[in-house]
């Protein structure tokens, strides 16, 4: 999907040049006190990325994602991929 979701923190205009130029779009809200902030903040992305801040925060609530001790990248593929289906069998757990 071309679109990407960003937080506040990725305001920085040679990252959005740079995604752009790869094809990308990157969406960031803009802070309350920026011009154009109301027009450009629409409530259903803003519904979306808290949507997404929530799950990302669960998981290194439950799961100790920050620090998944891989040591490269197919191990933490793998660790990721163990803690979204943990996270998934949890949910109907509950449910």
């Amino acid at each position: 999907h071309p679109y990407i979701l960003a937080d506040m923190g990725y305001l920085s205009r040679e990252l959005r040049d740079n995604l752009e130029q790869k094809g990308y779009h990157l969406w960031t809200p803009l802070r309350q006190n920026m011009a154009g902030a109301k027009q450009h903040n629409h409530w259903k992305l803003m519904a979306m990325r808290r949507t997404i801040e929530t799950r990302f925060s669960e998981l290194c609530a439950l799961f100790n994602m920050e620090q998944t001790l891989a040591r490269g990248t197919t191990g933490l593929q793998l660790r990721i991929e163990q803690i979204v289906l943990a996270y998934n069998l949890r949910y109907f757990e509950i449910n």
